[in-house]
């Protein structure tokens, strides 16, 4: 009853939202979570909808992949950014938006000064400052030490990308990260960044909605925009 009743409010929201549309423009809130990760990159998507769709309010949460896809399911979220891994339900329509290659953050004059790269297993032997280990980033990175039969020690854990920049930033730890996220707001000072390698490793986010049909006016504006963004992957994901 609760899911007939949730899927009913969806119909009835997406309804109102084709009817003003069709008066005025799209409006009404986008909802959207999104991995810790993609927080400081979300905006190549949420700027150029809110300039297309100016009536549209935005509401962006940060929140790890198992809370967005339980909050999508219960019609809580319009959509969400996730690794595309991660959405590969029935239930689910991913569309893949950009490539993450990890880097690691180090404080400048460190034992890595200097130098333009590390393998993972160098990078094993820092005191590093990693996200906590519900989330999907840390799971991947994790297994990536796991096969290189290494054991890391994360001496300080947060679900928050902005705390563990600013915790690098003190120079006593250093980070694993998406090189995404240094991409809008840049190098902190007092910070370098070295490539990782041995292996080079890249994973894939993506936007995550309901799989519905017909789709809300709301989800179908936020996917057509998406679509800019999903063109350098258009001949790997078809």
């Amino acid at each position: 009853m609760v899911d007939y009743a949730q899927r009913m409010a969806a119909s009835d929201q997406g309804l109102r939202q084709a009817l003003a549309q069709l008066r005025d423009g799209l409006s009404g809130r986008l909802r959207l979570g999104v991995i810790p990760t993609a927080l400081t990159v979300v905006a190549s998507l949420t700027a150029p909808f809110s300039r297309r769709h100016p009536l549209v309010s935005a509401e962006v949460l940060s929140l790890a992949t198992g809370d967005i896809l339980a909050r999508l399911r219960r019609y809580e979220l319009d959509a969400g950014i996730i690794y595309v891994d991660s959405g590969d339900a029935d239930d689910l329509h991913t569309l893949p938006l950009w490539q993450e290659n990890h880097v690691l953050l180090t404080p400048v004059g460190g034992p890595f000064d200097g130098r333009d790269s590390i393998t993972w297993r160098e990078a094993a032997t820092a005191p590093l400052c990693l996200l906590t280990p519900e989330m999907q980033n840390r799971k991947i990175i994790d297994r990536v030490f796991a096969d290189l039969g290494c054991r890391p020690a994360a001496m300080l854990e947060s679900n928050s990308i902005i705390s563990i920049l600013a915790h690098v930033c003190s120079g006593a730890w250093s980070s694993i990260v998406p090189r995404n996220v240094l991409d809008l707001i840049g190098t902190p000072a007092g910070v370098q960044v070295l490539e990782l390698v041995e292996p080079v490793v890249a994973w894939h986010t993506g936007l995550v909605t309901l799989r519905r049909e017909p789709r809300a006016p709301m989800i179908e504006a936020l996917l057509k925009e998406a679509q800019f963004l999903n063109a350098p992957f258009g001949a790997a994901f078809g």
